[in-house]
């Protein structure tokens, strides 16, 4: 019974989890137009790639694990 409470948990969080997600990839690309509009530079826009990423492997990792148990 336990572990049916915490996939009702955890589907209830999807959604803001996939917004957050959709949110940090509208940024990446927001960040790479401006680095061809010479408006902001390269190393900020590798890092808000880099933060991207983590949230992206973060997301993966929590629903491999979730599949796991």
């Amino acid at each position: 019974m336990d572990l049916l409470a915490l996939y009702q948990s955890h589907l209830a969080n999807f959604p803001d989890i996939i917004h957050i997600q959709k949110g940090a990839l509208t940024k990446v690309n927001e960040s790479r137009q401006h680095v061809e509009e010479g408006k902001m530079e390269v190393q900020k826009a590798d890092g808000i790639q880099d933060h991207c990423n983590t949230i992206s492997f973060t997301t993966l990792a929590e629903i491999h694990h979730f599949h796991q148990i």
